[in-house]
């Protein structure tokens, strides 16, 4: 696909000094179609040495491109579209091209991200020995593209530069995301955006609002003398959703947080703004006792923090605890 852009460029003949008039009318129909292509006008100036991409129609008038489109261009233009994002994914992996090495197969010109190229011994396509070139300048021309996201089939319209496409796709809205509560209790596997209705509606858990919480857990002797158990809770702060779990089990108590996904579509400048955390974690007896932990959460991957309970237990047998959590943002 990308290689008969080029060549319907370079065909037609669109250098400078060069009159459109010389165009026939299905190839200026052509044109203004691939002129809906995100960033194909910037690639044309700079790699192809045309003179400009000017608004034209298919009866040859000066109207505005927009108002010249028709509905039926307008559906040739979305398929091109499709299948620009097509071929822009290596198709053993079905991950974007963009910012990774391409090679293609010299028999059958098929092509493929280096990462899978490392792993074969043939051609997936021909089944010749994997004898290939890489292309230096399709990786130009995929790395100049706004392709959209991965996600795009789940529901995300963002078009992506090359260059903010890792940073955008981990903290994507709509990436498939697995029940956090863990495969033993739920075998769920959604959209991330279906998560908080599935957990209200399986679960019954309802998240905070707020920058931080309590959990309490009531009669702690018996608990950590006799039994083991995960206290789940969920918290709505800073645009995103919190996981937080406290664990008790063999006299050991664990407290852990984590990031799940962003609950607002805010841009991506934004999410950058809000990736580290400082955790603080406070644990109240009702013996008096306390003890304090504050660790780092950055981007979705969180410490632990270990005590041990025979040094919570209060002389009173129906003792409680507090599991005290907030969460602030970093200098």
């Amino acid at each position: 696909m990308f290689e008969k852009l080029i060549s319907f460029f370079k065909k037609s003949g669109i250098k400078k000094n060069n009159s459109l008039a010389q165009l026939t009318p299905d190839e200026k129909c052509e044109l203004k179609k691939l002129q809906s292509v995100p960033n194909l006008k910037e690639y044309g100036k700079k790699h192809c040495n045309f003179y400009t991409f000017v608004p034209i129609s298919c009866t040859g008038t000066s109207d505005g491109y927009d108002e010249a489109i028709s509905d039926e261009e307008n559906v040739v233009g979305n398929r091109l579209r499709q299948k620009i994002i097509t071929d822009g994914l290596c198709k053993i992996c079905l991950e974007s091209l963009q910012m990774r090495r391409i090679f293609s197969c010299i028999t059958c010109n098929k092509i493929v991200c280096a990462d899978c190229f490392s792993k074969l011994r043939h051609c997936p396509y021909c089944r010749n020995p994997t004898i290939s070139k890489r292309e230096r300048n399709l990786e130009q021309f995929v790395n100049s593209l706004a392709l959209p996201c991965k996600n795009f089939s789940n529901g995300c319209n963002k078009l992506i530069k090359s260059n903010n496409r890792r940073n955008h796709e981990s903290a994507c809205r709509y990436n498939d995301l697995e029940c956090p509560i863990g495969h033993k209790s739920c075998k769920w596997n959604g959209i991330a955006t279906e998560l908080l209705s599935h957990l209200k509606e399986q679960h019954l858990i309802a998240p905070t609002n707020g920058y931080g919480l309590t959990i309490v857990i009531n009669d702690f002797w018996k608990k950590m003398s006799f039994k083991s158990d995960i206290e789940h809770k969920f918290l709505e702060c800073y645009h995103q959703l919190f996981y937080l779990r406290v664990t008790y089990q063999g006299g050991v108590l664990s407290t852990s947080l984590k990031k799940l996904i962003f609950l607002t579509d805010v841009s991506d400048s934004v999410k950058e703004t809000l990736k580290q955390f400082n955790v603080h974690v406070t644990i109240r007896t009702d013996n008096t006792k306390k003890y304090e932990q504050v660790y780092l959460i950055k981007d979705k991957r969180s410490s632990k923090f270990f005590i041990d309970c025979g040094r919570l237990l209060a002389d009173d047998i129906f003792d409680f605890i507090k599991v005290e959590f907030k969460i602030l943002l970093t200098d």
